[in-house]
């Protein structure tokens, strides 16, 4: 499965939006900036998710509050008919609850014993 380039950066917006943050900047984030500018680290790009020459202010995945957000939360938030997941794990153990959405609950155990032996399994799920 190739990645279709166009669609992943048309997602970027919709994923800022759903789990990256403005940052509040304490005392010293401010200096660390200001000595930055006054170093000649230039120009000063303001609040901006762009990758630019110089000196800015990003975004975060902790909210105003302290609390992280991750990109699981992206799970919960999107349209699960058109979500796909590509996973690549090193894994002993994989259980799919697929029963919210309506469908039936399935597990895989990878292996025989692995969770005794320690034994661990590369999987490639589609």
């Amino acid at each position: 499965m190739g990645w279709d380039a166009k669609l992943v950066n048309k997602s970027y917006p919709w994923v800022e939006k759903q789990i990256v943050h403005r940052p509040t900047f304490s005392h010293w984030q401010r200096a660390l900036r200001d000595g930055l500018l006054d170093a000649g680290v230039s120009p000063f790009n303001g609040f901006t998710y762009e990758h630019k020459y110089g000196t800015k202010l990003g975004g975060t995945i902790f909210d105003r509050f302290g609390r992280r957000h991750t990109a699981a939360e992206l799970l919960a938030s999107g349209n699960p008919n058109k979500l796909t997941v590509l996973i690549y794990a090193t894994v002993q153990k994989i259980v799919f609850d697929t029963t919210e959405f309506g469908l039936s609950t399935q597990s895989y155990k990878i292996g025989p014993y692995a969770y005794v032996l320690d034994w661990t399994y590369e999987a490639l799920l589609r």
